[in-house]
């Protein structure tokens, strides 16, 4: 991680560095210590001075569409009603053009350490439900708020 942080200000200048600009970049790789991260700076500055693929992910970061965010939101919203959230796996994942609801299936380990069986989750602005065993409820919401899915 250290390398990736020390290594960002060379390549945000090597962006945009003449042939000479470049040079000095090299010159400040080579009095790097570590034979791992010399090496890598070195190969940063080649990817970036051939315009590899690797450069645009350097320069640019994707933004996220609002709902990608919104879907995000609701999966940080049932990692906080499980027991261990870092282990929710999501799948189905839709949102509702009716409704506006997040819906999808979550599995999660349980309180014996294994994956437990998929569940069925909403989240709205007002609640974050995940399917609890008391089937006619969350039938009854699913449909209400998923049905369009």
């Amino acid at each position: 991680m250290k390398t990736v942080v020390l290594l960002l200000p060379i390549l945000a200048i090597a962006l945009t560095a003449s042939a000479s600009d470049k040079d000095v970049l090299r010159d400040a790789c080579s009095a790097i210590k570590s034979p791992s991260k010399k090496s890598a700076c070195f190969d940063a500055i080649d990817r970036i001075s051939t315009g590899s693929p690797d450069s645009s992910k350097i320069a640019t970061q994707k933004k996220k569409t609002p709902d990608e965010k919104k879907i995000d939101e609701a999966q940080t919203r049932i990692r906080g009603l499980l027991r261990d959230p870092e282990s929710a796996r999501f799948s189905g994942v839709a949102i509702s053009p009716e409704s506006g609801a997040v819906c999808g299936i979550v599995t999660a380990k349980n309180a014996m350490g294994g994956y437990g069986d998929p569940a069925r989750y909403i989240v709205t602005d007002e609640f974050a439900r995940i399917d609890n065993g008391e089937k006619w409820k969350m039938d009854y919401r699913w449909s209400e708020l998923c049905g369009d899915i």
